[in-house]
């Protein structure tokens, strides 16, 4: 099962704290004899169980399960020599380990709607990516400010360059190849022009993405160096 994004698993916990929160709640409207102590214990016991199934590779998910629900007897029992008056109560345990079992198939449910629309979410970022050209529609124009780079899935793609209104040719982009990736990485204006010869589809890839910035880390070495490549490989190429 593929693995979830830190992100998108901190919202699915935050959305399942709230849930428990409104389950608590309810129990507690419609059952006065519900003692607080279970409920609470009952709630902490299912976020472990999620936290157990979201955070941990599957091998270990029975290992887990039984270290907790372990440590919840020991707890239970040292409670009551320590506490003087408390009792052990095999009640405790149980509203222990159903609550870990909850949270352990919350934890599961959550990860089975990651799976099944994950696919589906790929698929619309993919097509959002899509760009779809007519016959003679021009991608990008000389002189514009890049921030794309491009891979042509279907058709082709005429790339020219202009000087004194005389047009010349520079390549032919097939399917497969990239283009506009050296004027995007430097964030410097198009020194080209990209014309489809024929209906075409190309998938869109942002600079940011290119070098590194979806994470939010701007300053990274890596960034300025691959601005000086570009700058070397546009200088070999002339």
């Amino acid at each position: 099962m593929d693995d979830i994004p830190p992100r998108l698993r901190r919202m699915m916990l935050i959305a399942a704290a709230g849930g428990f929160i409104f389950i608590v709640m309810g129990s507690l409207a419609s059952n006065a004899q519900v003692s607080l102590d279970k409920v609470v214990h009952f709630m902490g016991y299912a976020m472990l169980g999620i936290l157990c199934i979201m955070g941990l590779h599957p091998k270990w998910y029975f290992v887990a399960f039984m270290g907790i629900v372990a440590a919840g007897v020991g707890l239970e029992y040292a409670q009551h020599l320590v506490i003087k008056g408390r009792t052990l109560e095999v009640a405790d345990i149980w509203a222990n380990s159903l609550g870990l079992l909850a949270g352990c198939l919350m934890g599961y449910l959550i990860r089975y709607c990651w799976a099944y629309l994950r696919p589906e979410i790929r698929e619309q970022l993919i097509r959002h990516r899509l760009v779809q050209l007519e016959e003679g529609e021009v991608l990008y124009r000389q002189g514009e400010q890049s921030r794309n780079a491009y891979v042509l899935h279907e058709g082709e793609v005429l790339i020219t360059t202009s000087e004194d209104d005389c047009e010349e040719v520079v390549r032919t982009i097939k399917p497969g190849e990239v283009f506009g990736e050296l004027t995007a990485i430097e964030c410097r204006q198009r020194t080209t022009t990209a014309k489809a010869v024929q209906p075409s589809i190309a998938y869109r890839i942002t600079a940011r993405e290119m070098l590194g910035m979806e994470d939010g880390i701007h300053e990274h070495p890596g960034i300025t160096m691959s601005r000086v490549l570009a700058k070397h490989l546009r200088e070999h190429l002339k």
